[in-house]
């Protein structure tokens, strides 16, 4: 059944948080569509560095992703493997051109899923033509987002990658990470090691230990442990981003 929630508006009850954060895929589908997603939809709970799907395979089942963090890595010819991408809440996962994944994907934190067997998920495709394009739609608009996120890369200090990869983390943080009202504070668990970040950010090991460092200095986050970190105010982070963005010494020698 779909539960009613803020007037007319109806979503699945299974992942209604996910519904919730896609307003405009929600208000996209007529409610006989969002019935027979929700007929499929199953939670899951995956633990920290399990393998969710594996590159070349075929797909057996999509996602959205309700809380935690999933990388998305490839493997070069030399066998070692880079990460490619971050997916966060609300974002969907497994739904790729092709009839094979181009990429692995691995839990970086706990994660909560919302799955869908694939068979039953594609037949929606042919049963709700609208609902592929909605899906597809989606797709494009999170490539559009990976597509900022690696012009963002370009031409910045190893200070503005690692704070604005921690910025866009915490304010994709979940209702139990924040505190702090308007300030905005998180607790956030890192999906990626400090190997893994530097091949993420384009830098070296030690450059992102400074970077760290450097923020924790100016008081900007607390470091409890290599994986768990607090940002104490998105809003000041963001500031110091923006500060360092148009050559400003506001935060001193960071």
């Amino acid at each position: 059944m779909l539960t009613q929630k803020n007037g007319p508006s109806a979503y699945p009850a299974i992942c209604e948080n996910w519904f919730e954060r896609r307003e405009s895929f929600r208000s996209g589908l007529p409610p006989e569509q969002l019935e027979a997603l929700n007929a499929i939809a199953r939670r899951r709970l995956i633990p920290a560095e399990q393998t969710l799907f594996e590159e070349g395979a075929a797909p057996e089942w999509y996602a959205t992703i309700l809380r935690g963090v999933v990388k998305l890595t490839k493997t070069a010819a030399a066998g070692d493997y880079h990460i490619v991408a971050l997916k966060y809440p609300s974002e969907f996962l497994g739904y790729e051109s092709g009839d094979r994944h181009r990429y692995s994907a691995v839990a970086g934190t706990d994660v909560e899923l919302c799955c869908y067997p694939g068979r039953e998920f594609r037949r929606l495709f042919s049963q709700f033509p609208e609902f592929e394009r909605q899906i597809l739609k989606l797709t494009l608009q999170e490539l559009d987002f990976s597509r900022e996120w690696a012009l963002l890369l370009r031409g910045t200090s190893s200070f503005e990658r690692v704070a604005n990869l921690l910025l866009m983390i915490a304010q994709r943080a979940s209702e139990e990470e924040t505190f702090a009202g308007d300030e905005g504070g998180a607790r956030l668990q890192l999906p990626l090691n400090r190997a893994e970040l530097a091949d993420y950010l384009g830098l070296t090991v030690e450059t992102v230990s400074r970077a760290f460092t450097q923020l924790r200095n100016k008081g900007l986050i607390e470091l409890q442990t290599p994986r768990e970190i607090v940002v104490r105010s998105r809003k000041l982070l963001s500031a110091a981003v923006t500060k360092r963005s148009f050559g400003e010494d506001y935060w001193g020698s960071v």
